[in-house]
Parts: structure tokens; sequence; C-alpha cells
């Protein structure tokens, strides 16, 4: 099967599915080019034909649960992260498909997304389309490459069972994610008998307040972070900017962590159950607090979490299965 590829996509955002895509097809029957393929206003997203005439897919990984009109309109398939049913009208509701979360990915080394940047955007129209810069698109590449780490850095390893990591950012606009997270924080800090390391990433003063105390004094490079969680005891998480799947949860899954969290809001190729996939928490600090004293204590549990989140992102939100699924739908 052929696959054509809209060269405007955002290699940052869309690392995760280029690389599910060069496992699912032929290299061969893979090339980017716009003539099959509309000018259509939807950052952080890419679109594809398969095969001459045929399916039309768009996947769409931006945080809110808004589908981007006219993409909506020109495809066949409508693959998104961040499903809200109750926002989605008759026609999203026919083409929208739940992927579940995903993370940035290191796609390609340097000179291969060099080769990539410059190729691609030769096959790209002469005048962007206003959805994107120039810089943007050429930085995207490079971001890929610099700020993120392969797929197979993502595998899990043993916990320590008295270590808990968590670093986070704060978002001006998501209170009850800060809050969510600081209560996390201080649960973990004061649970005896247990070593925490983290808290708040660093911001300029007075930028957020009310969350100081809770900060932590340095950024950890992505391949440090990984590292000390892959070790931690638990993970935490909590729907973020729009109410997002987030990152962080993606990670958690391909790491296999036992994850706490918070109730998910958008919709998932297959449900989260708690006490088998996740164990949910209803933010407040008391019963966050009663989970981590939970997982720290009952090591069969935990270690069935952990299991069996693993076992949920290589069956539903790895590269290939996830591209897989979308090209039978």
């Amino acid at each position: 099967m052929n696959v054509v590829i809209d060269p405007y996509l955002d290699a940052y955002y869309c690392s995760f599915y280029l690389a599910g895509i060069a496992e699912v097809f032929d290299p061969r029957a893979v090339r980017f080019s716009h003539d099959d393929i509309p000018d259509m206003p939807r950052p952080h997203s890419m679109a594809l034909v398969l095969g001459p005439g045929g399916r039309r897919i768009v996947i769409d990984t931006q945080d809110s649960a808004a589908c981007y009109g006219e993409a909506l309109s020109w495809c066949d398939v409508y693959a998104k992260i961040n499903v809200d049913p109750a926002e989605n009208g008759d026609e999203a509701r026919k083409k929208v498909l739940a992927i579940g979360p995903s993370f940035g990915i290191r796609h390609s080394g340097l000179a291969q997304a060099v080769r990539h940047a410059v190729g691609r955007y030769g096959k790209c129209r002469s005048e962007f389309d206003g959805y994107r810069s120039r810089r943007e698109y050429f930085a995207n590449y490079w971001r890929q490459y610099h700020y993120r780490l392969p797929l197979a850095a993502y595998s899990p390893e043993p916990s320590r069972g008295n270590y808990i990591f968590f670093v986070s950012a704060l978002w001006k606009q998501e209170r009850e994610c800060n809050e969510y997270r600081a209560n996390f924080i201080a649960a973990a800090r004061s649970a005896p008998g247990l070593e925490f390391e983290g808290g708040f990433a660093p911001r300029r003063p007075d930028d957020i307040r009310g969350f100081e105390a809770l900060a932590v004094k340095r950024r950890y490079a992505l391949d440090e972070y990984i590292g000390r969680l892959k070790r931690s005891l638990v993970a935490f998480n909590t729907p973020a900017v729009y109410g997002c799947l987030g990152w962080k949860l993606a990670e958690y899954l391909a790491l296999g962590k036992a994850i706490i969290s918070t109730r998910l809001n958008r919709s998932l190729p297959a449900p989260l159950e708690h006490g088998r996939h996740i164990h949910f928490v209803d933010g407040s600090f008391d019963e966050i607090k009663e989970a981590v004293k939970l997982l720290s204590g009952d090591d069969a549990y935990r270690r069935q979490l952990e299991s069996n989140a693993r076992e949920y992102f290589l069956e539903y939100c790895a590269p290939a299965r996830c591209i897989e699924r979308i090209v039978r739908s």
C-alpha cells in the first residue's frame, strides 16, 4: 500500500506517528507530497492518504478536544488524542477515532533530520498557508532530535520500593491541575520511610505564586528524568492543559509504572481500569496519601499495575499498533 504524507506535518508532535508509519509500511511505499492534500489550518497534526485516491487520514495531537473543521470535512478518518464525545457533532462522531496518549520521540538522528527537513520543505507549496512559519517548521525537526529520546529509551526497569520521583510543570490556566500535583508532592514528601525527589520545575520569580515551597531548584535533562522515573515507586498523572491526555500518561504507560491518577475526561481506545491498569484518586491530599501508602506497602498490587500499564501501552498506544488501528478503521 502506498502512503502519501503531507510535508506540512509537525515533526515534533507527530514524531511518534512517523515512527509507527516507518514500522508498518515499506519505506519505498512512503512519499511526501501536497498534491492530494489541500491547505488546511491544523497545527500539531499530520495528514496522509493511503493509496492513490484512497482513504484520507488526519492525526490530530493538539491538547484541545476541538477538531480542525476543514480537516474534519476533508478526511475519512480523524485520529485524535484528546476526544470529548460531548463536544463532537454528527460528522465528528462518524469520523473521529480516539487513539490515546502519545509523546514526542527522537524519530531521526541529526543528519537524517536535516535531510528530512530540507527535502520535505522542498515539496511544500511555495507559500506556507499561515499556520506555521518557516522557522518553526525547521525547528520542529531539530527539537525532536535535540530534546527527545528514542522510543527504545522507554523500556521498563525494576522500581525501588522506597523511592518516589516526580517533576512537573505549573500551568497558568490550570489551577486544578497545579493543586492536584501539589497534593501529590506534599503527600510523597510526608510519607514515612520513603525518599522523595522532585517538585515543580523552576519558573521566573512570581510567575505563578503559591507553590514556591514545592519547587525543585534545578531542571532535569530528559535522559536523567526518565532514568529517575524508571526507579520511582509510583508515578502521578492528572489531566493538564484543556483537560488533555498529556505526554506524562503515555510515558508512564510505556515505562510500566504504577500510576496514581485523577479521573480522565477524554476517550481512550480501551478503558484504563482502576485496580488493573491504574489507581484512580479524587486529587485530594488525603486520598493521594492513602494511595501512596497502599502502593508502597503492597508489592503484589504495585507489580500488577506496572505489568498491566506496560501491556496496555503495547496493545493500544505503541506507535505501530496505533497506526495499524488507524489504517483498519
